[in-house]
């Protein structure tokens, strides 16, 4: 009867972010980061160049974050379908996101617009590899990984 109440009581009081999907309009923050009704989700599995970064293509730099922002706002114009996964807490929502029938993690990283996030979901890696031989986005040039970008301007 107690674990039936508990689990009732969670049901009912969670996070509505965390209890289904989230569907509607989103808002795209950076190139892995969107919102949807003042929930943010952050795409799972993926790490994309943050919004001042800026990468090497032909011996030109070019802001490699802005371009991934630009490259997600333009594929995510239709409602997005976010459904959060495992390791999601009620400040960070980590979610697979679908625009029809497109996954947006899936298609930032074949697209070379972002990475593989390894240390936290290995959903990624061959469709990195893929982009890389295909030298899509950030792989035609040089650039840091999003997080050692990161880890050198803390």
């Amino acid at each position: 009867m107690t674990r039936t109440l508990c689990a009732l009581a969670l049901i009912l009081f969670a996070d509505p972010a965390l209890a289904g999907d989230i569907v509607g309009n989103a808002r795209v923050i950076d190139g892995d980061t969107i919102e949807i009704d003042g929930v943010r989700v952050h795409l799972h599995g993926i790490d994309a160049p943050e919004l001042n970064q800026t990468c090497e293509k032909g011996g030109k730099w070019y802001r490699c974050g802005d371009v991934a922002a630009a490259a997600l706002r333009k594929q995510a114009t239709a409602p997005v379908r976010c459904a959060p996964v495992e390791g999601s807490t009620p400040n960070r929502v980590l979610a697979k996101c679908i625009v029809g029938y497109i996954e947006l993690n899936a298609w930032m990283v074949t697209r070379g617009y972002a990475v593989a996030d390894r240390k936290n979901a290995r959903d990624y890696v061959a469709k990195e590899a893929k982009a890389r031989r295909a030298l899509r986005g950030v792989w035609h040039g040089r650039f840091e990984y999003p997080w050692d970008w990161r880890k050198a301007r803390q």
